[in-house]
């Protein structure tokens, strides 16, 4: 689950609320998949590259809120 600070953060990159379903349950589910919305077209391959990291499966691959703040397209911002 994305972080409370970073969902405003994705939720403007991806234009529309990251995930969505018709019922709790179903959003959960969505959640736990990281099967979010697509992504815009028209974002940078950086801000792709931050979404992906903050929204990784698996928690190793995850970059850290440290990894995070330190990624290529933030420290660009």
């Amino acid at each position: 689950i994305p972080p409370p600070h970073l969902r405003p953060l994705l939720q403007m990159l991806h234009n529309r609320p990251c995930f969505s379903a018709e019922s709790f349950a179903a959003l959960e589910v969505r959640i736990y998949r990281a099967a979010h919305a697509p992504l815009r077209k028209d974002l940078s391959a950086g801000a792709k590259s931050f979404v992906r990291a903050a929204l990784a499966i698996e928690p190793g691959a995850r970059l850290t809120a440290e990894g995070l703040g330190s990624h290529p397209w933030i420290l660009k911002r």
